[in-house]
């Protein structure tokens, strides 16, 4: 019985398919330990060091180093390898299943067609049985790129393939890919081998566009296919039935061309996209039980093994020990010591054999075979009978809601859930090609489960982060003993956006596989880690400090005896794996060198597509295309040394190269002359050696920046790397960027088009701006590490460091702010030409544009002349639009209630009669009299020349008109206007004062009367009731008042508002504003259009910083030159459904729209037309309204109403603009930019120092009103919809003015420490000098390369920065003591009006003496801080210097250094137009004795203060 039992094991070892070999590596496990252990005495001495207040931030990288650590531990732990035996395969099972075999290619031009045919016929010449595997052995390909040169490579590789098959299993060929084969072997089969070069050569020589036109009938599928939009394209290139023997063989497997419908409209999902449209349609037509799907650049190199998978497969006694089988990746014609370390082989030979002893290997992506019942999702036998409730065969119901509504895929899919691994094959493929098309239409995923098998939601990670992705082309398979069986997740732990700890815990994944799978995830994170880590050494070299033990200290042996056990752990490991020394050098170097730069761009990547701020982008990697020769390199190419592109991914690494080399410069040049001598926590020799070997890592690197041609890193990198180090030449790579976003524009929609900046400028301003914000918390860190420097006046450097502190606030808000640039590109020619209605403004027949009510403001006669008013009306009535004269009405505010004025409206009004015709008869460019007349080049028309009789003539007749018109308004004296001018028309101003008067209402032109389609727009006056006992509410109470005008005489959907002093430039201005409302799917997108403020006439290099072309980079409503939604304005949310919602906005009812609008029924009607879309007839008479608009005009309106609260313009702020804007926009609207060429509106920038900071002064008056209010950006986040980072962009404006008191304090703290002998910045022995040093640099530097890329010039740069100084200082300052006073009730804001431009009519008004560039002054007290700083400063570095000069200040330790004299001299240099005021200035160019006294006590009394201190 012992002799038949032991035989009978005999014949069973015989018969077995598998074994499971575990390998011993007890020695490695007590080298983990060991490296376990430094790490944790490393760690412990981190946190108990006593000066861990200086190496404590260290400590959670070492914390982190160490994790990461124990997961390798994990994965390696128990390793094992699976042997097969494919030869007992015939006497274990009867028959073999099927398997469909997947090749996967996107990009013909990245993935050339012969790379793809080359793996096709290895797949299609794979040993299997019976029959050699023609029945039981199906190809499908999968063309991403829909590509007809693909297909016509396959169509004639199958030519080629009836020959090439039986060739191989006749000869036994060992290598199946013809390529490698005939390059191995190029002596043998000369006959095959001619027939391969003309198969290559057919291939390569293949045209699309030839194809297309001279190819068969069966390309007609692909004549107007796009590569992203086209229907799915199936083919049976060969079906393998009983006609189609070949010979004694039984042919060779089926071969299937598909390509998946694409549209738009859908997301295909990249790669998981593709395999699953795959298994659907090879489930409707050979439905394998076994699945293999390869990349198209891997082909098989063992032409067995089909039959190794089927040993795993098939050789456990549970199926789900072998959910799935993959084939480690190896590489052919790889270079040696593999110097860009991507073979892996020492990752798959210990980590990845280490997980196959667990649950399992990681899914490569590619040479994998799958079970199709696990990629369905169905979980193992085992599993499901053991769970109680189990039940049998899924429902129809069940089938349809997981593999969704194709008859043939669910009854094929309930053959698979069932079991059957033997189903009866399909006779004619062919005949399924239609239900194949229709289970891979875009559509057909949409509301199954499929998302959830090939799983997409990870299609950015599985197929561009493959831990196995690598530039080279693969080959599966050197020896059988490599294939590793895998049991995972009972079948369903595909990599997928679910934590692999959640999965452990609620689903069968296993805690070690966990821990395993977390391995991998966390190499991007390591990335970020390491970089900060690398970053310590520079940091630490330059700043004079040290994180590693000195040799001195006891501790050094741990960071010695850790650095010499890790890499020699490492370095035994690639010695074990047969590996050289050299092969160990590249790959350590290039760990490095991806954890800085691909690993930590994946990083900031997939952060920043958490929070919404990013998308990941698919990127097909270039395959090689040498299969047809044996060696296709270049002499001349080194392809193991390293080379570089453009690719931002090369930034990090470069940056830290310069710096490395950089730190070991400074701190070799420290050591040498011996600068850190004294210094106790300077570095020492761990800091060098640790610099010095990262130098080492990143050898090619530093070739690379002294290298040529694809050697040499190219010149946007180096600028974009040094941006990072010294932010000096960032401005190239923008350009770059920007011209290569340019080239690269996607087609431009209909109407409107969305440009953002290229990515590589994008990206190069944003690591500049963090750099900024990293050098400002350095030097917070520095300052709470160092408490008052060496011995000096703790008091001061708190004082320094409130204000560093609010000053990276200020600067982590501004890279919010500029985080994403965009523009939009609009198409005002689409617009008419297409007759687009708007989608959510129904106020006309179809195909109409809406209509725009224009509001025109002004407040006082004197300061905003009537003539300058006059000029900006003609330049509205002038528009461009369809049908202006009925579409379009101008309403002009008059705040100042002048009959000038409105003599002035009514004059312009005749003289438009003949000046809009003229415009619209000659295309005039720019419509404002004023500027077209001073114009040298308006002699000539537009569309003619100076031949045009015509037109000179009527040129001189509109000249000497408007001179009559300027002449009658300037001539015009109010008293005898109102005594002898126009009798009825004038007399409601006779007896008004111009803050008590009625609401006078005139129609000054009503274009009903005019002909249909001619005239111009509506001109109507509106000067509001005002009253002493009620408060008018400035700009904001005017704009409420023509609002509600507007809306009970003309009511249009769109409301562009305009001051007085701002004209039209560009003639189509509406037509491009329509682009932006009307362009958007969502009426949301565009709550309001604002066009950036631009200026005429404007003072070359802006010499009092308020032209502001910087600023305007985003959309705020910056209160003129603005086109609104009147619905965003009534406030209302955007997409409204009050029916859905059950909301009381756009209430029918009459008490809930009296509570918002007011008691006027005809506001309550116009207002609920407007709140629902509904359409209103134009009013036909507008003149019958005016009753009606004074009665909503009156002063007392408001009051009980939502107007300047939740209606309309908000009230409570100076800034009524930033205000309104900020409250739409926490309704949900959206804003956009309009940028135009020419700009759309114009207007005049005030001149001379007191009109522009009074005009700084009211802007931040009401920034501060905001701030400190119930409107304040951070309520509105939290309460209503406005976005974060919308608030921070808020923020970022409604902080100017609190800017003010910080730049102030850090101002005088300049000369309180010169004056006192003190000091708040470090010395130039001290460490740490070189951070403000850095930041004061690079700070300017970036602000430089701002306007430099604006293209300001550098004059332009240090006159804003000057002023920006100067501004802070006064005009800020006095705002933000008003609002403090105001807020304590000691004071209230007023409105100032800034005076406008009078020259209107002469070429050049200015006097022959005035010098418009200059700064002047007046007896303003926003002039006093100023000049009290100034005079400070020169005598806080008078002072200095005498002490210096003298020797005063030597025995002083706190003693101020080279930094407190150079802030000093800094602000003098910024306050040098107050120096010249106060010394040498005369007249309006000097200072006011007045200021000077006063700013002379302020002085007195600062230096009294520092003497008693």
């Amino acid at each position: 019985m012992a002799a038949m039992a032991a035989s009978g094991k005999k014949e069973e070892e015989k018969k077995k398919l598998q074994e499971r070999v575990p390998i011993r590596r007890t020695a490695w496990m007590l080298a983990d330990f060991v490296v376990l252990f430094l790490l944790l005495a490393l760690l412990f001495h981190r946190a108990t060091a006593a000066d861990a207040s200086e190496r404590g931030g260290a400590a959670w990288r070492v914390a982190w180093f160490a994790f990461v650590w124990l997961l390798n531990m994990n994965a390696k732990w128990s390793p094992a390898r699976f042997d097969t035996y494919p030869e007992n395969l015939a006497g274990r099972i009867d028959e073999l299943p099927a398997v469909d075999m997947f090749v996967t290619t996107a990009d013909p031009a990245l993935e050339p067609p012969v790379v793809t045919v080359n793996t096709v016929l290895s797949l299609l010449a794979v040993d299997y049985y019976p029959g050699g595997g023609g029945e039981r052995l199906a190809c499908y390909v999968s063309d991403d790129g829909c590509s007809p040169v693909t297909y016509y490579a396959l169509r004639e590789a199958a030519g080629f393939a009836r020959t090439w098959v039986p060739f191989c299993r006749r000869h036994g060929v060992a290598v199946r890919a013809p390529f490698r084969y005939f390059a191995s072997t190029p002596e043998f089969g000369p006959a095959d081998r001619n027939e391969y070069d003309k198969l290559v050569h057919r291939i390569e020589d293949a045209d699309e566009t030839t194809l297309l036109r001279q190819g068969s009938g069966e390309f007609a599928e692909f004549m107007d296919a796009k590569r992203t939009n086209h229907p799915a394209i199936v083919k049976v290139i060969w079906d393998n039935n009983s006609k189609n023997r070949i010979g004694e063989e039984e042919g060779f497997p089926h071969l299937i061309y598909v390509s998946r419908e694409k549209s738009p409209g859908h997301h295909h999902h990249y790669k998981a996209g593709a395999m699953n449209a795959l298994t659907r349609v090879s489930a409707v037509m050979t439905n394998a039980p076994i699945m293999l799907n390869v990349d198209c650049d891997m082909f098989a190199n063992d032409p067995q093994v089909v039959l190794h998978a089927m040993c795993l497969l098939l050789g456990f006694d549970d199926e789900i020990s072998s959910g799935f089988v993959q084939v480690p990746q190896s590489f052919y014609g790889d270079l040696k010591d593999d110097p860009f370390g991507n073979k892996l082989e020492v990752i798959f030979k210990k980590l990845l054999g280490g997980v196959a002893g667990i649950q399992g290997l990681f899914y490569g992506g590619t040479g994998c075979f799958h079970r199709r019942k696990a990629i369905y999702g169905i979980e193992p036998d085992s599993i499901v009978v053991g769970r109680e409730g189990a039940a049998g065969s899924p429902s129809y119901k069940e089938l349809q809601f997981k593999f969704g509504s194709s008859e043939e895929l669910k009854k094929s899919s309930r053959n698979i859930i069932s079991g059957d691994m033997s189903g009866e094959p399909i006779v004619d493929i062919s005949s399924r090609i239609e239900v194949a098309k229709e289970v891979s239409s875009c559509n057909y995923e949409s509301g199954t489960r499929w998302l959830g098998l090939w799983i997409n939601d990870r299609r950015h990670f599985d197929w561009a982060a493959d831990p196995c992705s690598r530039l080279e082309i693969y080959k599966v398979g050197n020896r059988t003993t490599s294939i590793l069986g895998l049991r995972t997740n009972g079948w369903t732990s595909l990599p997928n956006l679910n934590n692999p700890l959640l999965l452990s815990i609620f689903k069968h994944l296993q805690f070690r596989q966990c821990l395993a799978y977390l391995t991998l995830y966390v190499w991007a994170v390591r990335g970020f880690v390491e970089l900060c880590y690398e970053l310590l050494v520079p940091y630490c070299l330059l700043t004079n400090q040290s994180f590693l033990p000195k040799a001195s200290e006891n501790c050094f042996n741990i960071t010695l005896a850790l650095f010499l056990t890790y890499n020699t752990y490492n370095f035994m490991e690639y010695m074990e794996c047969g590996l050289s020394i050299r092969a160990w050098w590249n790959n350590h170097r290039m760990q490095r060198i991806i954890s800085a730069s691909a690993w930590l761009l994946a990083f900031f990547t997939v952060l920043l597509k958490t929070i919404g701020l990013s998308e990941t982008v698919f990127e097909v990697t270039r395959k090689e295309k040498s299969t047809s020769d044996g060696n296709g390199q270049n002499d001349e190419v080194d392809p193991e040394r390293f080379t570089f592109d453009a690719s931002p991914v090369f930034i990090p690494v470069t940056a830290l190269t310069m710096l490395n080399i950089v730190a070991i410069t400074i701190g070799t040049w420290r050591a040498v002359f011996g600068t850190t001598e004294d210094v106790p926590g300077g570095p020492g020799i761990s800091e060098f050696m640790s610099c010095g070997w990262l130098l080492l890592c990143l050898l090619p690197f530093v070739r690379g920046l002294v290298g040529k041609g694809s050697y040499g890193i190219p010149w946007s990198v180096k600028l974009n790397a040094s941006l990072l180090v010294a932010l000096s030449g960032g401005g190239g790579g923008g350009g770059e960027g920007a011209r290569s976003a340019g080239r690269k524009k996607p087609p431009p929609p209909p109407l409107q088009e969305r440009v953002p900046l290229g990515r590589r400028a994008a990206w190069a301003w944003r690591l500049a701006g963090l750099a900024v914000l990293l050098l400002l918390l350095a030097l917070l860190a520095l300052r709470l590490l160092r408490h008052g420097g060496a011995g000096g006046d703790s008091g001061v450097w708190r004082v320094a460091l409130v204000c560093e502190a609010w000053f990276a606030a200020l600067c982590a808000l501004n890279v919010s702010a500029k985080w994403s640039p965009v523009r939009f590109v609009t198409r005002p020619e689409n617009l008419v030409e297409e007759g687009r209605t708007p989608s959510a403004t129904a106020t006309a027949e179809y195909g109409e544009l809406p209509a725009v009510d224009m509001l025109v403001t002004t407040a006082d006669p004197a300061l905003e002349p009537p003539l300058v008013t006059v000029n900006t009306v003609l330049s509205l009535l002038a528009l461009d639009y369809p049908r202006a004269g009925e579409r379009l009405a101008c309403y002009v505010s008059d705040d100042g209630c002048s009959p000038l004025t409105c003599h002035a409206l009514r004059e312009a009004a005749g003289f438009a009669a003949a000046w809009v015709p003229f415009c619209r008869r000659y295309g005039v460019a720019v419509r404002a009299p004023f500027r077209y007349f001073s114009s040298s080049s308006s002699s000539s028309p537009e569309s003619g020349g100076p031949a045009d009789r015509k037109f000179l003539d009527d040129w001189t007749f509109m000249k000497d008109e408007y001179d009559k018109l300027v002449r009658r308004i300037k001539n015009t004296d109010e008293r005898s206007l109102l005594r002898h001018g126009g009798g009825e028309f004038f007399a409601e101003f006779l007896n008004v004062e111009r803050r008590n008067h009625p609401t006078i209402v005139k129609v000054l032109w009503d274009n009903s009367k005019s002909r249909a389609g001619e005239g111009f727009p509506h001109l109507i006056y509106v000067s509001r009731e005002k009253s002493p006992s009620h408060h008018h509410h400035y700009k904001a109470g005017a704009m409420n008042v023509l609002t509600r005008v507007s809306a009970v005489m003309t009511n249009a959907p769109i409301i562009l508002n305009m001051d007085c002093d701002m004209f039209v430039n560009n003639p189509q201005a509406v037509l491009h504003a329509m682009c932006l409302l009307l362009g958007f799917d969502d009426e949301a997108s565009s709550g309001f259009v604002q066009a950036p403020q631009r200026f005429y006439d404007a003072l070359k290099d802006d010499p009092f910083g308020n032209q502001m072309e910087c600023f305007f980079k985003g959309a705020f409503y910056a209160g003129t030159g603005c086109f609104h939604r009147r619905k965003a304005v009534y406030g209302v949310p955007p997409n409204f459904n009050g029916a859905e919602r059950g909301d009381t906005i756009g209430s029918s009812s009459y008490k809930e729209l009296h509570t918002r609008f007011g008691n006027s029924e005809e506001l309550n009607e116009s207002a609920r037309n407007i709140i629902w879309d509904l359409s209103s007839k134009p009013m036909v008479d507008i003149s019958s309204r005016i009753e009606v608009a004074k009665a909503v005009s009156a002063c007392n309106y408001d009051i009980g109403t939502c107007w300047g609260q939740e209606v309309g313009w908000v009230y409570g702020s100076l800034t009524e603009d930033i205000l309104t804007g900020q409250r739409i926009h926490a309704m949900g609207w959206r804003s956009v930019l309009m940028v135009t060429e020419p700009p759309a509106f114009m207007g005049s920038a005030p001149i001379g120092g007191p009109a522009c900071l009074t005009q700084f002064k009211r802007w931040a008056t009401g920034q501060s009103e905001i701030i400190i209010s119930r409107n304040n950006p951070i309520l509105a986040t939290m309460f209503k919809r406005l976005k974060f980072r919308q608030c921070l962009a808020y923020l970022t404006v409604l902080g100017w003015p609190l800017r003010a008191p910080f730049e102030l304090c850090y101002g005088l703290l300049g000369p309180y420490c010169i004056l006192t002998n003190q000091s708040f910045l470090p010395k130039a022995s001290e460490d740490g000098f070189s951070i403000p040093l850095a930041l004061f640099i690079s700070y300017n530097t970036y602000n430089f390369m701002e306007y430099l890329v604006c293209g300001l010039s550098a004059r332009a740069w240090w006159n804003n920065h000057r002023m920006q100084r100067i501004i802070s200082v006064s005009a800020w300052t006095l705002a933000f003591l008003t609002v403090l006073l105001k807020s304590l009730g000691l004071s209230e804001t007023v409105f100032e009006v800034t005076g406008k431009d009078k020259s209107m009519s002469d070429d050049d008004d200015n006097t022959d003496g005035a010098d418009p560039r200059r700064f002047t002054f007046d007896s303003s007290p926003v002039f006093i801080p100023v000049t009290a700083l100034a005079m400070l400063n020169i005598i806080a570095v008078t002072v200095g210097a005498c002490r210096v000069a003298f020797g005063t200040a030597e025995g002083v330790p706190c003693a101020p250094g080279i930094g407190e004299f150079m802030c000093c001299g800094w602000l003098v240099l910024c306050f040098f137009p107050f120096i010249r005021g106060i010394v040498w200035g005369k007249g309006s160019y000097g200072i006011p004795w007045s200021v000077k006294l006063k700013a002379s006590l302020l002085v007195a009394m600062f230096v009294t203060f520092c003497k008693r201190n």
